[in-house]
């Protein structure tokens, strides 16, 4: 019986440490923040829904063209619903006013994208996005 009461208090002692570990894990992830690589990951996996209408929370909320952020007609016209899904790849983060990667589409059709991020309290936020940058058909979609 005393074996039985030892083994209780175990698996209760055990539960209660997992809940902590649990519950600073959550705390230190949410002071973590958002880092430029989570923020371009959120932003192709928002080009990946068919719902456009949260886009625009990856950008910093004092851009310039917020409504144009809003827009999902801006995601549609540059990020077709009909060719998800997107992937990226060749990320560089290494300079915040310079986050480069390209995109492919379902086609294997590819675009350079250039972020230009800024940090709102702990996360990443994009301040500015150019849609092949350098090229002479360059986009800018959102510019500060």
């Amino acid at each position: 019986m005393r074996r039985f009461f030892m083994k209780r208090k175990l698996v209760r002692l055990l539960l209660l440490l997992l809940a902590i570990g649990w519950l600073f894990y959550g705390v230190s992830c949410s002071l973590l923040g958002v880092s430029i690589e989570d923020r371009v990951q959120q932003f192709v996996s928002d080009m990946n829904e068919t719902d456009r209408s949260d886009v625009y929370l990856n950008f910093h909320p004092d851009i310039f063209n917020m409504a144009g952020a809003q827009d999902p007609d801006t995601w549609e016209t540059n990020f077709p619903v009909l060719k998800i899904p997107y992937t990226y790849s060749a990320l560089n983060t290494s300079d915040p006013l310079n986050v480069t990667f390209t995109v492919i589409n379902t086609d294997g059709l590819h675009w350079s994208i250039r972020f230009e991020v800024e940090k709102l309290d702990n996360d990443w936020m994009i301040s500015e996005m150019y849609k092949d940058p350098g090229d002479v058909f360059a986009t800018t979609l959102i510019i500060n």
